[in-house]
């Protein structure tokens, strides 16, 4: 009769091997919950930033839009607060407080304008990394004066009506 040696069949994973591969396991869903977590955060910064650059443009398009000579030379510095209590005309669904504060330097025939949204970061204070800055130049122009010129198309620019020639075997047609 044959004996056979029944260690060298048996087949399996150690336990040392278990314990290996379920560390590696925890490293990699840690590293994934680590990376969500992160993600999140930079996702509502970023709405955050978006919240303020919108309210900094819509506030330098009021400034924009004076009506006449005397109005934009009334246009000085300034700032206001607006929170989800009082922004609900100009964006909807706010989720922090906002302050936004414009500088204002006169040139020649122009008015530079200075804009910085503020808001507070995660911890309640006031940091760089929550505020934004805008620039814009404003002209000084008469809107009441200012004319939409309608251009006539030129003759021979492919604005009228035009005869097209129609080649073909020698017939010359029109």
């Amino acid at each position: 009769m044959y004996i056979r040696d029944v260690s060298n069949t048996l087949k399996g994973y150690s336990l040392i091997e278990v314990l290996i591969a379920f560390v590696v396991l925890a490293l990699g869903i840690s590293s994934i919950v680590s990376f969500q977590g992160r993600l999140t955060h930079d996702s509502s910064y970023a709405k955050l930033r978006t919240e303020a650059a919108n309210l900094g443009q819509v506030k330098l398009e009021e400034l924009r839009n004076y009506k006449n000579l005397a109005a934009f030379d009334a246009i000085t510095s300034g700032s206001d607060t607006i929170g989800p209590s009082s922004a609900s005309v100009i964006v909807a669904n706010l989720t922090t407080t906002f302050t936004r504060t414009w500088t204002v330097t006169t040139g020649t025939n122009n008015k530079t304008l200075g804009m910085e949204v503020s808001w507070p970061d995660t911890n309640g204070g006031s940091s760089t990394l929550s505020k934004i800055k805008l620039n814009t130049v404003i002209a000084r122009v008469d809107p009441t004066q200012t004319v939409l010129l309608l251009k006539t198309p030129a003759p021979g620019s492919g604005g009228e009506r035009r005869r097209h020639r129609r080649f073909g075997s020698g017939s010359g047609a029109q």
